[in-house]
């Protein structure tokens, strides 16, 4: 599969990327998709092509991950702050913790570095929205 700018495909989505992009990679090729859930199968638009990696805009969910749940927040799916709340917040945890050790051992060299659990406040967190096109 050859990922065009502008083309639609089918994905699976593997992994979470940081920030909270879901991440799919067809034949070893990176593509990035906002609202998106390690398990879904998706159809997405092409939007960014670069030369090692893309962005895709969700078009379908196609087959959604059992990990996939409604989102708490009202606005979640709109306003672009809560990119996490499709999969449990356990779950959220795990991710977010795994990408912090990563960013330490990747980009800072250092290894075994221990990450503290979070607050225990889960909703009412958020200090900014992105609502564009209003």
């Amino acid at each position: 599969m050859s990922i065009k700018k502008r083309s639609t495909c089918e994905l699976d989505i593997i992994d979470l990327a940081y920030g909270g992009k879901g991440l799919a990679k067809p034949e070893g090729f990176p593509v990035f998709v906002d609202r998106c859930v390690p398990g879904d199968k998706v159809l997405v638009k092409i939007v960014k092509k670069k030369k090692s990696w893309a962005e895709g805009k969700l078009i379908q969910i196609l087959t959604p991950s059992s990990l996939r749940q409604e989102g708490r927040c009202q606005y979640c799916n709109f306003c672009g702050g809560c990119k996490w709340q499709q999969i449990p917040y356990q779950t959220q945890l795990d991710y977010k913790k795994q990408h912090v050790v990563q960013s330490l051992a990747h980009i800072g060299g250092l290894a075994h570095v221990p990450v503290l659990d979070p607050a225990h406040r889960i909703l009412a967190v958020c200090d900014a929205a992105a609502f564009c096109g209003i």
